[in-house]
């Protein structure tokens, strides 16, 4: 079976309410791959990365930050050994099924189809 990218992630529906399921997904991931790798001082570290310019409205002295332009997620846990890149690579994965994971999160964001 083949799998249009472009066309799945168009096909998902993420409530405007819900804009971090994609990073929770990737959370539970990391703090899976610690646990599967029986890694006993786990290490989950969470980086933003924004436009590095402030702001500001017209006509107003109010200053805002540009949106997050990327978020990096880095673990020390297992990592993508040959059967977790397999199954990242595979849509709508039931590997980790038993665990509650969906296997979508990375479909949910605009950009997916990029990488």
């Amino acid at each position: 079976m083949q799998v249009d990218i472009v066309g799945r992630v168009n096909n998902l529906q993420l409530a405007l309410t819900q804009p971090y399921i994609p990073l929770l997904e990737c959370l539970v991931n990391s703090i899976e791959a610690i646990e599967d790798g029986d890694v006993k001082d786990g290490k989950v570290e969470i980086h933003f990365e924004r436009d590095m310019r402030e702001q500001t409205l017209p006509n107003s002295d109010e200053t805002f930050h540009a949106p997050i332009k990327n978020i990096t997620v880095i673990d020390n846990g297992t990592g993508f050994n040959d059967v977790n890149a397999r199954t990242f690579l595979m849509s709508d994965s039931t590997r980790k099924a038993t665990r509650g994971n969906k296997g979508i999160g990375r479909f949910n964001q605009e950009e997916a189809a990029d990488g």
